[in-house]
């Protein structure tokens, strides 16, 4: 079997179902009616059209096919990465204290066959916070941040997590720590009690597992890794 043509989900369309939506157009078929045939809602039909259609405008099933699994790959490249214009757009917008919900809207605006350039607000966000598309200081953002509000549930605005833009991923420490032979190399782990009413902090030490426990009253998140 073609590996365009395994099956992937029940809520995904198949290249048979494109194929039925293909001929329903063609038969100048309703869309509800085609949606019907295959099963799916007619939201779905409408996207699917909109989305893998031909520049032409026409719906060919097996080009829309190709087309939805190159969407799906994974992982992506960053569209602010890999686009300089894109880039340079969005820093002077930013130089001009424009936020990023209002760079936002004017792409789509501006821009409005640019798909690629019709980027959501957290998007915009993501790519100022990681550095993408300027130096980020307090003078990038409107509201003065340079690090972004980790969103979770379970969490109220004043515990939120923030995470630092500048952090070091766990993966780039020096080697040495994970051969654990050198005393001073730190762990720390947060172990959350029944309900979430109580915490304790844990220390590790890698080399001797010497370990200290800290009860922790009040908010609380995890203690970073040394």
């Amino acid at each position: 079997m073609n590996f365009l043509e395994r099956p992937i989900s029940g809520r995904y369309l198949t290249q048979d179902d494109r194929i039925e939506i293909a001929d329903g157009l063609a038969a100048g078929e309703k869309v509800k009616f085609i949606a019907a045939r295959i099963g799916k809602s007619y939201q779905t039909v409408y996207r699917e059209i909109a989305r893998n259609s031909k520049a032409d405008g026409r719906y060919q099933p097996w080009f829309a096919h190709n087309q939805a699994y190159l969407r799906r790959q994974r992982p992506k490249p960053r569209r602010v990465a890999v686009d300089e214009q894109l880039r340079a757009v969005i820093a002077v917008k930013l130089r001009r204290h424009w936020s990023p919900r209002q760079i936002s809207r004017w792409l789509r605006r501006r821009w409005p066959r640019r798909r690629s350039w019709h980027l959501s607000v957290e998007t915009i966000y993501e790519a100022v916070y990681r550095g993408l598309v300027v130096v980020i200081d307090r003078q990038t953002l409107r509201t003065g941040r340079i690090y972004r509000h980790k969103r979770g549930r379970g969490r109220t605005r004043d515990g939120a997590l923030k995470q630092l833009t500048n952090m070091k991923s766990i993966h780039h420490r020096p080697p040495i720590v994970e051969t654990r032979t050198q005393i001073g190399h730190w762990e720390g782990d947060l172990i959350l009690g029944c309900g979430r009413h109580s915490a304790i902090a844990t220390l590790v030490e890698r080399k001797t597992r010497h370990t200290i426990l800290v009860p922790i009253r009040g908010p609380w998140t995890a203690p970073p890794r040394r």
